[in-house]
């Protein structure tokens, strides 16, 4: 953000306690935690409560954050970790060991350095215009093929084509600051 972000009008609300600011926070950076929340979690429909009790601890911790983008860090990094924890549960509940991450720390860090980027991606995502979300979320979340986007859209197979073409576009010049094998991580987001 251009200027000092310490002088920011939605942070100095935030600051003094305007609960419109927290709701303008949720407005700009909710698509993107929901969809991150979702993708980390064995059980993807608790996503909006983890999401929810994120921006609790965000409030009751206002006074502490001198930008958005620390605003922004923390309501990844606690959604990372809420979903972590909440796995966990899941598989206690499943009768199954805890993760045995802790024991490999290679895996660990892979994981977290991908929820990173996850992060980064569905922040970058959430700013594109809606046709664009919905193809991405199209294939990504729901592993559609175009052709299958198309038919379900009713739009033609090309149109698809070319508006993944621009999602890789802007995927791009959002991470172009990050040192990531973008080819690889798109091709993992984009198995089709």
């Amino acid at each position: 953000m251009p200027g000092n972000e310490t002088t920011h009008p939605l942070l100095q609300r935030f600051h003094e306690g305007d609960p419109a600011a927290l709701g303008e926070l949720s407005d700009r950076f909710s698509p993107a935690l929901m969809g991150f929340a979702g993708r980390l979690l064995h059980e993807p429909f608790l996503a909006g409560d983890i999401v929810q009790d994120v921006y609790i601890k965000l409030w009751q911790r206002k006074g502490e954050y001198d930008s958005i983008e620390g605003i922004r860090k923390f309501l990844f990094v606690a959604t990372r970790n809420a979903c972590i924890n909440q796995n966990e549960k899941y598989r206690l509940r499943q009768g199954q060991p805890p993760s045995s991450e802790d024991a490999d720390p290679d895996e660990a860090m892979r994981k977290l350095i991908l929820s990173e980027y996850l992060g980064l991606i569905y922040q970058i995502v959430a700013a594109m215009p809606d046709k664009l979300q919905q193809v991405f979320y199209l294939s990504f979340e729901e592993g559609l093929s175009p052709e299958d986007i198309a038919q379900q859209l009713d739009i033609p197979r090309q149109t698809i084509k070319n508006r993944k073409v621009e999602v890789y576009k802007a995927l791009r010049e959002g991470l172009k600051h990050y040192k990531v094998a973008m080819p690889i991580l798109l091709k993992m987001l984009f198995p089709h």
